[in-house]
């Protein structure tokens, strides 16, 4: 792991409960997954400062593991998170509603990156961005705005052993896409725990079908 700047370290560490920073440096899956440097850095790396999405480590560590190179990803919200799609698909595919971030991400993207800049409005046209790509896609990634619309506007283009990946579905508000997506055949598997920058649990979940890319 990377040396720790330890004044930098002692100016974040405030914002921890009190007893959190006498264990933060013994703790493996502190050290392992880089969480802290995440947290000093507020930025979504792991140990080494490569680029991982904002969600739960369970899920990361799940998705590195099952998710074959090669695949198509639509991510609704781009970041860290792209970059890390970008080293294991052919194609990415991200819908931003904030110009300026888009236009950093794609300065560290590489050429197979398309990140298309929408408005978040009430005529839909954030959620149905998907619509435009050239599709199906294998995984489908829902972590901007308007999370219940994109869960619906996602299916029709979404191959037939596809995946989605849905983050803070912890959350009441997204509980009738969540629902909706069982009646409609879909699994899901929360995976909750220790996430990059935030000192709290979060919870990411993957929908998946009998027949499915992870082999869940």
């Amino acid at each position: 792991m990377p040396k720790i700047n330890l004044t930098r370290c002692a100016a974040r560490l405030h914002l921890l409960p009190l007893a959190a920073p006498l264990r933060l440096h013994r703790g493996a899956a502190i050290r392992d997954s880089g969480w802290l440097r995440s947290f000093i850095e507020q930025k979504s790396v792991d140990a080494a400062g490569n680029p991982i999405p904002f969600m739960s480590y369970a899920a990361v560590d799940l998705l590195a593991e099952r998710v074959p190179y090669g695949v198509s990803v639509f991510e609704f919200g781009s970041g860290y998170s792209t970059l890390w799609w970008a080293a294991r698909a052919k194609r990415v595919v991200s819908c931003e509603h904030d110009e300026k971030w888009r236009a950093l991400v794609m300065q560290m993207a590489p050429a197979r990156v398309d990140i298309l800049c929408r408005t978040v409005d009430s005529s839909g046209s954030y959620s149905r961005t998907i619509a435009e790509a050239r599709g199906p896609f294998d995984v489908v990634v829902i972590d901007g705005r308007q999370r219940v619309q994109c869960s619906r506007a996602c299916l029709p283009f979404l191959t037939d052993d596809g995946v989605i990946v849905w983050d803070d579905t912890d959350r009441d508000r997204y509980k009738p896409g969540i629902q909706e997506l069982r009646q409609r055949g879909f699994k899901q598997l929360q995976l909750t725990g220790l996430g990059p920058i935030i000192a709290d649990r979060k919870c990411t979940s993957l929908f998946y079908r009998n027949s499915n890319l992870l082999g869940l």
